[in-house]
């Protein structure tokens, strides 16, 4: 008894109650740690930077090509959400490997299927096109913004949650327009998304960015 009120006084549990308190915190410390898992690594935040300048390049040539004729004689409409998609897709599964971050793979399975729509019908002149592709859109930037979600610390949250509320509001006055004047392209609100997306990927990659990191990028 003695021994007991001993090691009460001192502040340290018995052994049991040790032992089920660390079970307890097990969860916790795990949760934390999830949030953490992603980009973790030294230089996934440049990758991340990378990444979103490739997809906000591609998305300017489409814009160009939309507003000022075709740049390219071998371009076609939906190309550049094509290829940002499997960019997208492919630098994010080399960063998570031998994880598959699949809400990131998601998004680009998004931006791919958008651009195989809109190469098979440029002017969304069939229903069939037209609302599957809105659809499509609209999951697009609800996906950038759950990903946002789930990624710490709330700096990423503010850019890729800006992000997917930015990309909703060109896809409701996107898809307005269409099924009304039609002034603005299917490509034009495609490629506005895609340089918001791209946008926020640079956001992304530098809020993630260590403090002794800072001066490395201008």
């Amino acid at each position: 008894m003695a021994r007991s009120k001993t090691r009460q006084k001192n502040g340290h549990p018995p052994r049991g109650t040790s032992g089920f308190l660390s079970l307890q915190r097990l969860p916790f410390q795990n949760n934390s740690n999830r949030s953490h898992e992603r980009f973790g690594g030294g230089r996934d935040w440049r990758r991340l930077i990378a990444l979103g300048t490739i997809v906000v390049n591609l998305s300017a040539l489409g814009l160009l090509s939309s507003s000022f004729g075709r740049p390219m004689p071998d371009y076609w409409p939906g190309m550049p959400a094509i290829f940002s998609g499997l960019v997208i897709a492919i630098i994010i599964m080399r960063i998570g490997r031998p994880k598959i971050y699949w809400d990131w793979v998601s998004l680009g399975a998004l931006e791919i299927t958008l651009g195989v729509l809109l190469k098979n019908d440029p002017v969304l002149a069939s229903a069939l096109y037209a609302l599957p592709f809105y659809g499509l859109l609209a999951m697009s930037a609800v996906q950038l913004g759950v990903i946002g979600a789930s990624i710490k610390p709330n700096k990423a949250w503010t850019w890729l949650g800006a992000g997917g509320a930015a990309n909703i509001i060109v896809t409701t006055l996107g898809c307005i327009d269409h099924f009304t004047s039609k002034s603005i392209s299917a490509e034009t609100a495609l490629m506005t998304t895609l340089m918001i997306i791209g946008l926020s990927l640079i956001g992304l990659g530098k809020s993630l960015r260590p403090k002794r990191d800072t001066g490395s990028i201008g």
